[in-house]
């Protein structure tokens, strides 16, 4: 996006909002347990229609989570592009909360909030970011 806006010699500053995302993956107990079995993933897997290969994705520190954070780490710096990562340290879904902590050297910003969960984030954090 950042080459085709150059190449039309449009400069826009484009924030992008990370709200909670599970950079990570995570320990949640029910993506561990379904990790911990073939029987017990079997089950989720044909019982919720969920691939097995997202319950995969989702652990914690899983090869997909892995490479999505050294992707965006190698990419050039698009000036005009800045990031802010809001994550919260009372979730209990993800697990641990560090996960949502994306450090990959792009001049982004980072956001603790307290005393969220994770359905509540949003709703708190829209005001300040429309």
């Amino acid at each position: 996006m950042n080459q085709r806006l150059s190449d039309k010699n449009i400069h826009l500053n484009i924030t992008l909002y990370a709200i909670g995302c599970v950079f990570r993956g995570t320990k949640y107990w029910k993506i561990a347990l379904c990790n911990s079995s073939n029987f017990i993933s079997c089950i989720v897997t044909k019982k919720f229609c969920i691939s097995s290969h997202n319950i995969d994705d989702f652990s914690y520190k899983s090869y997909t989570s892995t490479c999505l954070i050294d992707s965006r780490r190698n990419l050039e710096d698009f000036p005009h592009i800045s990031i802010n990562y809001h994550f919260y340290t009372e979730d209990n879904i993800v697990v641990p909360y560090t996960s949502c902590l994306a450090i990959i050297n792009k001049n982004e910003k980072h956001y603790i909030l307290h005393s969220e969960n994770h359905s509540c984030i949003v709703n708190r954090i829209l005001p300040h970011i429309i």
